[in-house]
């Protein structure tokens, strides 16, 4: 769990990398803060949210190595797929507000493609997508430009369970030696 506040007194918060975190009178964990002027925008770690269930499955990996060309042979291309969900299950009496970043991979060879699968590209930049039930909405999804993560926003009523859908697919030369890190 994460928080996001501003430094609401007068004076700034100095910086320490020990910095003891209560939440709702109960200890909770140890952070660090770097120096906070007032009226600055900060965020904390408040550790795991035990109220806030979530589990992440892969869902599909495949792999296909291509093949070199030969006499009357195509070449084809080497592919590797992968498909997660995430399902979330808010048990608390008031809705969260959860954000979950998926890990897009971004190529330095453009020999290297990497496609989003799911969600589409085309829904990035404020698309709603459905979950679980009819009328139910995922979340709002984009797409960080620096990190190429696929961050998904959403507030998750009581009692509410959701699932977020991620895949996307790896393209390459055949005799390519491809390691995603």
């Amino acid at each position: 769990m994460q928080v996001k506040t501003t430094n609401s007194s007068s004076f700034p918060l100095l910086p320490s990398k020990s910095v003891s975190v209560f939440f709702d009178g109960s200890y909770v964990c140890k952070t660090e803060l770097k120096e906070i002027f007032p009226s600055e925008s900060f965020s904390v770690f408040l550790g795991v949210d035990n109220s806030v269930k979530c589990s992440h499955k892969v869902l599909k990996k495949k792999k296909k190595e291509g093949a070199e060309g030969g006499f009357m042979k195509m070449t084809t291309a080497s592919r590797e797929e992968f498909q997660f969900v995430t399902k979330l299950h808010n048990t608390k009496d008031v809705e969260v507000e959860v954000t979950l970043v998926e890990v897009l991979p971004k190529s330095t060879n453009e020999q290297i493609n990497v496609q989003l699968l799911e969600p589409k590209e085309e829904e990035l930049e404020g698309y709603e997508g459905a979950a679980g039930g009819a009328g139910k909405q995922v979340c709002m999804v984009t797409k960080n430009k620096v990190t190429n993560n696929v961050v998904f926003s959403k507030v998750i009523k009581p009692g509410e369970k959701i699932e977020v859908k991620f895949g996307y697919q790896m393209e390459w030369p055949a005799g390519f030696d491809v390691k995603v890190s």
